[in-house]
């Protein structure tokens, strides 16, 4: 008997997955809902599974289908939105009875039950901005879009939304005759002239610097270039102040020394050593007279 019983329960037992809950239908009671496994009879009872997991309903709104910015500025945009059915046993009934249990997890109806509101929510929270924002601003408008679509979408609710790409419509996809798309040609004409203004600014403000720059390091160059050769006059000055004084110091030195030669000369020597000494005192005036000379130079100098 227990083995019976055990096998009628076995084949009775319906299991339920991490990401999906179960839905119970008695033919005389209410729908109830379990996350966990549970045992389904039959006849008296039906029971469907429900994806929880998430889902990605991918929008893209390119070329003439762009948005409009506060500016009139046409953007293209790609975004993810993530939704899935919310693990509450109200969200999942709701869903069961308005959905579907096997449609809550078709990508195509879930397409078809969403694509428009989340289109409608960019298109509006985007009106709000100009296209530079956009752009800079990324976050603020990824968490602005949460909070215009809402969490609660009849028993599903939206996870996040990731903004993909967000860029200025090419100008082939642009309608002259659109008023819109006409006011954001003019707007893009004004940028464009403007950032063109701010390009040449920078450009001569970089060429002012480089310019600068180069006149600065001329000047520092010319700088180590004075610096120097006024050590090098300085140091020149200092050697010939030692050279005059070693010159001067020289000089006295030969003038004693021809005094005490004179003074010393005895007289009346004959011929030949009074040759010989007035050849000494030539050489040695001719010194006297050669650093006298090194020394006026040197002097000069």
């Amino acid at each position: 008997m227990t083995v019976i019983a055990g096998a009628m329960v076995k084949r009775t037992y319906r299991q339920v997955g991490a990401n999906e809950a179960l839905v119970i239908v008695s033919a005389n009671g209410p729908a109830r809902v379990r996350f966990n496994g549970s045992i389904v009879i039959p006849v008296l009872q039906r029971g469907e599974l429900v994806d929880t997991s998430l889902h990605s309903i991918d929008l893209q709104l390119l070329g003439p289908r762009g948005v409009h910015c506060r500016d009139n500025i046409r953007a293209d945009v790609q975004a993810a939105f993530f939704i899935r059915v919310n693990r509450t046993a109200e969200d999942v009934l709701r869903v069961a009875q308005t959905v579907g249990c096997g449609r809550a997890s078709d990508p195509e109806h879930l397409r078809s039950l969403f694509e428009g509101r989340f289109e409608d929510a960019l298109r509006t929270l985007f009106k709000e901005l100009d296209f530079e924002d956009l752009s800079a601003r990324r976050e603020e408008v990824r968490d602005q879009i949460m909070s215009f679509i809402g969490r609660d979408l009849n028993g599903f609710c939206l996870e996040d939304v990731a903004i993909d790409r967000i860029e200025m419509t090419a100008a082939e996809h642009l309608d002259s005759g659109n008023i819109l798309d006409a006011q954001g040609l003019r707007k893009i004409a004004e940028i464009t002239a403007s950032q063109d203004t701010r390009t040449r600014e920078l450009t001569q403000e970089a060429e002012r610097r480089r310019v600068q720059q180069e006149v600065e390091a001329a000047e520092a160059i010319a700088a180590l270039d004075l610096q120097r050769a006024e050590a090098e006059a300085r140091q020149r000055r200092e050697i010939d102040l030692l050279r005059a004084r070693e010159l001067e110091t020289t000089i006295q030195l030969l003038l004693e020394t021809q005094a005490r030669i004179q003074e010393a000369k005895p007289e009346g020597l004959d011929a030949e050593l009074e040759a010989l000494v007035s050849a000494r005192e030539a050489e040695l005036q001719a010194l006297i007279d050669a650093r006298k000379k090194e020394l006026t130079e040197v002097q000069k100098d």
